[in-house]
């Protein structure tokens, strides 16, 4: 979504699949955010009763994928329980690993998306189990639909699915009435999108939740500040955070803030095309034509000195107060403008509860390795050159206040 291309074919996307994202309906899936992270602490829970590390970057992928994929067909992939959960983790990751080899080899690309499914067996198996996978999906989802409804649904219910075969429904009927075609929308169709969200909405915030943990780990002092704050909410009804007032701490959201900042999700460039009548920077007095390719690294910006003092400390403060309202001009994990990333939201909902209740409910201890495997590289999106486990054992809340 984020680098769709022209502008005029991302706005209309957008406005298809917005409703989906919107904060007001991630807000009503608290529930099942809920369910999901009870999933993932029964896994904890199978780890610590036999001594052995937790899989916790692992499990934060399988967390994401069942999650979105429930935004994308109303339908869980069920990540988190299956018993070769890990091998679904590995696989994913080797999906979206290839990208620079996509990239800079469209031919290579183009026959394993476009040729005879033996020949992109052999290129990238991974790829074919995942797509297939999808189709089945999609097939599914089309035979729910009489006319240009979805059977059964209500507008906050929609999927990803629903809006998109609803939208091409509605173009058709409008196409026939002025007399041009409207390409029907068909499975593979959807499940090129599917493939493109579940993994945009699946490795970017697993990623993001597994450094969260890593400098929560690594500096005793927040981690020590960010467990008062937390320890201080009060629980509802059902013994649970709520998601209202965890986004409200100042301290926890500075320190996912500065995780965000200092993990930058895209390091590179996304590249954004000129619009028509050309582009004036001021800052050189010079014009930049209409139709030429620009960006910025989103590292650069989150490194830069000249605005965040001490870029290489981790600083969870520097985002408190005004003059840390002024900085979210300058934290571009998710881009900013028109293009920025639709999913947004739904990765804060995704962060704020998995890691509250995750840094709550035990005593975390990193793996030997975990320095090492938090290393990276840039794939387009930052890849760990390994993953990140942990010890845990169960923690006792310091009710602090209600």
């Amino acid at each position: 979504m984020t680098m769709t291309v022209p502008v005029e074919a991302h706005r209309a996307k957008r406005q298809v699949l917005d409703p989906v994202f919107s904060k007001r309906r991630i807000n009503m899936m608290e529930d099942h955010f809920y369910e999901e992270i009870g999933r993932v602490f029964e896994r904890i829970s199978q780890y610590q009763s036999k001594g052995e590390e937790v899989p916790i970057h692992e499990l934060f992928y399988c967390y994401s994928a069942d999650i979105v994929s429930e935004l994308l067909f109303g339908k869980s992939l069920n990540m988190v329980s299956a018993p070769d959960f890990l091998k679904r983790v590995k696989d994913m990751q080797f999906f979206t690993g290839g990208v620079w080899i996509a990239l800079h080899f469209p031919m290579l690309r183009k026959l394993i998306t476009d040729g005879p499914r033996w020949l992109a067996a052999r290129l990238s198996g991974t790829y074919v189990k995942m797509i297939t996978y999808f189709e089945k999906l999609a097939k599914e989802a089309l035979a729910q639909y009489d006319g240009d409804k979805a059977i059964g649904k209500s507008p906050h219910e929609e999927t990803i699915f629903d809006r998109m075969v609803t939208n091409n429904l509605r173009r058709q009927r409008e196409g026939q009435k002025e007399g041009r075609e409207v390409k029907p929308l068909g499975f593979k169709d959807l499940a090129d999108e599917s493939a493109m969200i579940l993994n945009g909405g699946t490795e970017p915030p697993a990623n993001q939740m597994a450094y969260a943990t890593y400098y929560f780990l690594k500096y005793p002092e927040v981690q020590r500040k960010v467990l008062e704050e937390l320890d201080s909410v009060g629980l509802d009804s059902h013994g649970r955070l709520p998601l209202q007032k965890i986004e409200n701490l100042p301290y926890f959201t500075a320190f996912v803030k500065e995780s965000l900042r200092t993990a930058t999700l895209i390091p590179g460039r996304l590249p954004r095309i000129v619009p028509k009548g050309g582009l004036y920077v001021p800052a050189i007095d010079d014009t930049i034509p209409e139709g030429y390719a620009v960006g910025v690294s989103h590292d650069l910006i989150h490194k830069n000195p000249e605005i965040f003092g001490e870029p290489h400390e981790f600083r969870p403060e520097r985002w408190m107060g005004e003059s840390g309202k002024e900085l979210m001009h300058w934290l571009v994990s998710f881009s900013w403008g028109r293009t920025d990333c639709i999913g947004k939201n739904l990765a804060w909902a995704e962060m704020y509860l998995m890691l509250a209740n995750l840094f709550t409910r035990y005593n975390l201890e990193m793996a030997p390795d975990a320095h090492e495997a938090m290393k990276w590289g840039d794939r387009v999106i930052m890849h760990p050159h390994g993953f990140l486990h942990i010890k845990v054992t169960p923690r006792q809340r310091q009710r602090t206040s209600y």
